[in-house]
């Protein structure tokens, strides 16, 4: 089971935590829905590529308004609606994750670096 925090042991033995955003991809219609699960953010595209693209530029610039105006992103840390939690663990089961890396501004937690993408059952059969 996929988990959005990680203990890594560095080279000099030291320990780092980082923090992964699982981020769930449904299809609707004809739309390809990307519903952030450790943050509730998400977004759409006409296409898995275009889905994922807009989530990643969406969620960068919410985290750079947010570090702008609070001075911290205390507020996007929620967890989404229980039914796209249901929907994750069918998911998980079926396939490796996509990882992308974040290219954050200097000021955003360092220890915030990676999403991952899973798909989920319905878009995997379309």
């Amino acid at each position: 089971m996929s988990k959005p925090i990680r203990h890594l042991r560095n080279p000099d033995g030291s320990e780092s935590v980082f923090w992964f955003v699982r981020v769930l991809l449904l299809r609707d219609g004809r739309h390809v829905v990307a519903q952030g699960l450790d943050v509730d953010y998400c977004a759409a595209g006409d296409s898995l590529a275009e889905a994922k693209e807009n989530f990643t530029r969406g969620f960068i610039a919410t985290i750079e308004a947010n570090l702008r105006e609070f001075g911290s992103i205390d507020s996007l840390i929620a967890p989404a609606p229980a039914e796209f939690f249901r929907l994750f663990y069918k998911a998980e089961a079926a396939a490796e994750p996509e990882s992308k890396d974040l290219d954050l501004p200097d000021d955003a937690p360092r220890k915030l670096r990676r999403l991952q993408f899973f798909q989920g059952e319905a878009l995997s059969a379309a």
